[in-house]
């Protein structure tokens, strides 16, 4: 079947002939041209309007004729940005006419599905070369990694994990010295939910706090990454590609967010009444909630709803890895990374291939990647960057990034569906968590057993049999 797939796939796009979603200033892209006694190859990145990838390709391009200028070559290369609307409808219009760029920017799905098809190349000779070996982690290396092969190189990433309001600490007698022990504490696996909870209880019952832990107000891909902390840290998925369904571990993440309403540390219509601009414009900034599940951007999104400043947000908030749910599992901060890659135009010829691959080595310049990690709220994913004056700087980030030997991606599968389209992408999971809390203290309410076991019947039925393993 996954072959069939494949093969339909392919048909599709080659018998495609109305689509829309891609311009591009320039017609004569994608070749190579006399320069003298060397040849001018011209390049196109294909990205979405956040201009800050593009761009850093195009001048990680002019850098690399300096460099073949100063190796005595009279080739030069010049990238070219082609703004994409929809990848999807792109995509099949570049293979129609055979016009495909040498590089994209997107995240794994688009790219995943493109390679199964045959169009994305494995790019093992950019991420297993001495540049990115020597700058990039090999956790943040592997986020490039689908079905064994490095479809995508790491561009950018997120990270997820919890945020508390420090004056309720130092409200609750915390000297800054113990709050930094308990922030290693949870570093090393040994802060849990329930820790967790007895905090926020407390900073309510004190009336430090109006709220204890907050979440996000609706659906998306943080519930996700978020649930990893009732699978040990791990996402649930085998080598196989197979969702590992675990009762247990579903009823577990429903009683927590159960037991905050019940505790009386979470509202019971966070999930239906609440909305980003109160959250992000008041209740977050102005330390309302103890703490909440939140991402590196939250920063920057309560500076812009709320007023509030750089250096107050750094002053008054700490950041988390997720605390465990037992002791003895392994914190987690999930991502959902933006990925360069390279399409089988890239490998046309032996210099393409290498002018490609020394384009991404010059992405990983200390200057391009602040313009990629620190001005855009995203993770350093070099350990020049990290420890750069710049980055060091800014408080918030330097403390967030001690959380990448535990920032995780969820693999992209072959089979019908991915964990994260079950748990994120589809409203199952986060309807069975909006149920579990809204109705937290009806006598009437059903149990989380039930609603976990509604939850997993659906999940199971839109999976497909043979797409998962029932481990409880």
């Amino acid at each position: 079947m996954k072959k069939l797939s494949i093969i339909m796939l392919v048909l599709v796009l080659a018998m495609s002939s109305v689509f829309a979603g891609a311009t591009r200033e320039k017609s004569d892209v994608g070749s190579a041209g006399a320069a003298g006694d060397g040849q001018h190859y011209v390049f196109r990145i294909a990205a979405t309007d956040e201009a800050w990838r593009p761009n850093a390709i195009i001048e990680a391009a002019r850098r690399l004729n300096a460099q073949l200028a100063a190796e005595g070559s009279k080739d030069t290369v010049e990238v070219e940005w082609e703004l994409v609307d929809d990848f999807k409808n792109s995509f099949p219009l570049w293979i129609q006419e055979k016009n495909l760029p040498e590089m994209i920017a997107h995240k794994q799905s688009i790219i995943y599905k493109y390679a199964q098809a045959g169009y994305i190349v494995d790019a093992g000779y950019v991420v297993n070369d001495a540049t990115y070996t020597e700058k990039v982690p090999k956790n943040l290396r592997d986020f490039g990694l689908m079905d064994g092969k490095y479809y995508g190189i790491v561009c950018d990433t997120e990270a997820r994990f919890v945020i508390v309001y420090k004056p309720a600490l130092l409200a609750l007698g915390w000297t800054e010295d113990q709050i930094a022990a308990w922030r290693q504490s949870a570093i090393e696996g040994k802060v849990t939910t329930a820790d967790l909870q007895k905090l926020a209880k407390q900073a309510v019952d004190k009336g430090i706090t109006q709220y204890g832990i907050t979440t996000r107000p609706n659906n998306g891909a943080d519930w996700a990454f978020f649930y990893c902390t009732w699978s040990g840290g791990k996402t649930p998925q085998n080598e196989k590609g197979q969702n590992i369904v675990s009762r247990q571990a579903v009823i577990d993440a429903l009683t927590f967010y159960r037991t905050n309403v019940q505790m009386g540390i979470t509202p019971y219509n966070m999930l239906t009444d609440f909305n980003w601009d109160m959250l992000e414009g008041d209740i977050w900034p102005n330390g309302k909630s103890f703490c909440w599940y939140g991402i590196v951007a939250a920063k920057g999104d309560c500076m812009n709803a709320s007023g509030v400043s750089s250096e107050y947000f750094d002053e008054n908030f700490i950041s988390l890895p997720t605390p465990v749910h037992k002791v003895g599992d392994t914190p987690c901060c999930g991502s959902s990374p933006y990925l360069w890659a390279l399409t089988t135009a890239s490998q046309k010829d032996a210099k393409t291939a290498e002018y490609c691959r020394r384009i991404l080595d010059n992405v990983l310049d200390l200057d391009l990647q602040l313009i990629i990690s620190l001005d855009h709220a995203h993770i350093a994913i070099t350990t020049e960057s990290a420890n750069s004056e710049a980055y060091r700087a800014d408080k918030w980030m330097q403390a967030v990034n001690d959380f990448v030997p535990f920032m995780f991606k969820y693999q992209v599968s072959p089979l019908k569906e991915g964990l994260q389209d079950m748990y994120a992408d589809s409203k199952e999971y986060f309807n069975a968590v909006q149920e579990a809390m809204l109705k937290a203290n009806d006598p009437t309410a059903r149990s989380v057993e039930a609603i976990a076991d509604d939850f997993i019947k659906q999940a199971i039925f839109n999976m497909g049999e043979g797409n998962y393993v029932i481990v409880d």
